[in-house]
């Protein structure tokens, strides 16, 4: 019986090691994470990549939206849209698309958007052409609506007014009212 309780004995150390020696290996692996993780999210380069989808914004959205910058009135003084020769709400509100609503402001004002600055507006106004040509709205189906259509939502106007604005648009574009919403990707 000496010798079956000395060959327990050992068979218990050696697990006992074992179970240490796993458990050293497996808390040194954790703390590498760690580590790497507190680089990874205090370096001045995070992977946005990973956090965010693909942002395509080209040079045809880009004049897209200073065309439809120009209309709404982004101007800083004596724009025909500004009320007593001051400032429109737009460049107010580091706005130049007039959008109602962002995932980018920091507030709204006049039922409008307000942003931190125009860098920010301009770009929020990007990123939402190119979130409806990419087919993401439930307002615009980039497959089958035009130029003309989206500017119909974009500005809620019809008639002579939405026939100006198009035409102001496609002028300083090159684009054509007909011209399909997912065609601005391309």
């Amino acid at each position: 019986m000496g010798k079956l309780c000395q060959r327990l004995l050992i068979v218990f150390v050696l697990l006992i090691l074992l179970g240490s020696l796993f458990f050293y290996v497996a808390f040194i692996y954790y703390i590498k994470a760690l580590i790497m993780l507190w680089e990874v999210a205090s370096s001045p380069s995070l992977p946005t990549t990973l956090l965010m989808p693909k942002i395509v914004i080209n040079q045809k959205i880009i004049n897209f939206a200073n065309a439809i910058a120009l209309y709404e009135g982004w101007a800083p003084l004596h724009h025909p849209l500004a009320k007593n020769g001051g400032p429109t709400i737009a460049y107010r509100n580091h706005n130049p698309g007039n959008l109602r609503f962002s995932i980018f402001q920091v507030g709204t004002r006049f039922n409008f958007s307000v942003f931190q600055n125009d860098s920010v507006g301009f770009f929020a106004m990007c990123y939402d052409i190119m979130y409806k040509a990419e087919n993401k709205s439930r307002y615009i189906d980039a497959e089958k609506d035009t130029i003309k259509d989206f500017i119909r939502v974009w500005s809620n106007t019809e008639g002579i007014a939405l026939e100006k604005y198009v035409k102001f648009v496609c002028e300083r574009t090159g684009l054509f009212s007909q011209m399909k919403v997912k065609d601005l990707l391309r």
